[in-house]
């Protein structure tokens, strides 16, 4: 609890971090009609939960969809408790809050190609610099297998990005954020997460846990070995 409070407080305080008018006008000059942008502080989460190895991480807010700040921020904390017992922590972050061309919020995910068509033609408007694994926050998500999906996985370059700019983003829909879970702790952003850090699926378990293929059996908790695949992940870079 004493962990928890602490990060609430420190996230309150990276909320109120100035915008970067620089990273808004790259944004914008990549297709987004409106930006708002700004670094929230890794300081604040290693000074809590020192880690050895850091996930940095660009987290985008449509305009239109329901999400809130603070809401983002939640599965923020929740998502660094999940994974701090893997001596991971978060690192640098982006958190930009954009207006997607036509205002588009809600995407199709249906499957007639690797990856959806709405999904490429987003992603390909991210700058070069947002650091990923870039995760959206969207509105609803129509022909989706869950309310949240991936796409893979591992270390890409800048000429892949260019070639595969959907690489290491996840798309999460409002309806995650209120789907009852048997853990409180459980974030969706931590699940999408594990996906890309650990280039799997789910896995089917009578016991809960972060990557569980039920629905009603997902939790925080990371089974014995994941946190070791994990940590190898190229998407992770060293605190020193």
């Amino acid at each position: 609890m004493i962990v928890r409070v602490a990060l609430a407080a420190c996230l309150l305080g990276a909320a109120a971090a100035a915008e970067d008018p620089g990273q808004a006008e790259l944004w914008l000059a990549s297709g987004f009609e409106r930006a708002k942008v700004r670094w929230l502080e890794p300081e604040f989460f290693e000074r809590q939960l020192p880690q050895e190895r850091l996930l940095d991480l660009t987290l985008v807010r449509l305009d239109g969809s329901p999400w809130s700040e603070k809401r983002i921020l939640g599965h923020l904390q929740r998502t660094a408790e999940t994974f701090a017992p893997c001596g991971i922590g978060l690192g640098s972050l982006l958190l930009a809050r954009v207006r997607a061309p036509g205002g588009r919020h809600d995407f199709d995910l249906s499957p007639a190609s690797p990856a959806p068509a709405q999904v490429v033609k987003l992603a390909s408007l991210l700058p070069a610099a947002a650091p990923r694994p870039v995760v959206f926050f969207a509105g609803r998500l129509f022909e989706a297998a869950g309310f949240a999906q991936s796409f893979q996985r591992g270390d890409v370059g800048p000429a892949e990005a260019r070639r595969y700019p959907y690489m290491n983003t996840a798309w999460i829909a409002y309806r995650a954020h209120w789907m009852e879970r048997s853990d409180p702790r459980y974030s969706t952003l931590a699940h999408e997460l594990a996906h890309l850090l650990c280039r799997c699926g789910h896995r089917s378990s009578p016991e809960r846990h972060l990557l569980n293929s039920h629905r009603n059996r997902l939790s925080s908790e990371i089974e014995a070995g994941d946190c070791e695949t994990f940590r190898r992940s190229d998407l992770l870079r060293s605190a020193r």
